[in-house]
């Protein structure tokens, strides 16, 4: 019995230990990424002020959108492969590329680089604004809505759903989160 206490007490101890080493790991991933969200939004605002300018679409959507999509982490990559600030897929990125920007820009190379993923990524929101404003007698939801809920889930499926955002959980958290920051 005698020597249960002194090990009941360095478990104690080892436990308090771990649990401080957790909130260290914690603190300094958690740091990361708002150092990551302030220090990319800064360094991004010539970037997207330009190509804001460019493609007629607001360079506070584009903040929003990449700060929704990536939280700002140019290395983002989901598990469907979309990648970078925006979040682009490759059928996406090679469509946008070639028929639009008319250039060769490679996904495996070039869809982590900052400029060319938020060109890519906004040249696409501008096609949906002008894909929404020539089906706008058919548009059952608002444009903006449509526009967002069109990046996230294709516009295929928006316009498969009459033109509405879709009633998927994914998009329409999605497009309600974008609203929000944009209302602040």
């Amino acid at each position: 019995m005698l020597f249960l206490c002194p090990l009941i007490k360095l478990i104690i101890k080892l436990i308090k230990i771990t649990h401080i080493i957790f909130m260290v790991i914690f603190l300094v991933i958690t740091f990361n990424l708002i150092w990551l969200r302030f220090v990319y939004a800064d360094n991004l605002k010539e970037i997207i002020n330009t190509t804001s300018d460019n493609y007629r679409i607001p360079s506070e959507l584009i903040y929003r959108v990449i700060e929704v999509e990536s939280s700002f982490n140019p290395y983002a990559q989901s598990l469907a492969d979309a990648r970078g600030l925006m979040q682009i897929t490759r059928p996406t990125w090679d469509w946008i590329c070639r028929d639009f920007l008319q250039v060769s820009w490679s996904f495996d190379e070039d869809s982590f680089n900052c400029e060319k993923n938020i060109i890519v990524g906004t040249r696409f929101l501008a096609w949906i604004k002008d894909y929404l404003h020539k089906h706008e007698n058919e548009l059952n939801a608002e444009q903006d809505d449509l526009l967002l809920a069109c990046y996230n889930a294709g516009p295929g499926t928006v316009k498969k759903y009459g033109f509405r955002v879709p009633p998927f959980e994914e998009t329409q958290i999605y497009v309600a989160k974008i609203n929000k920051i944009l209302s602040h």
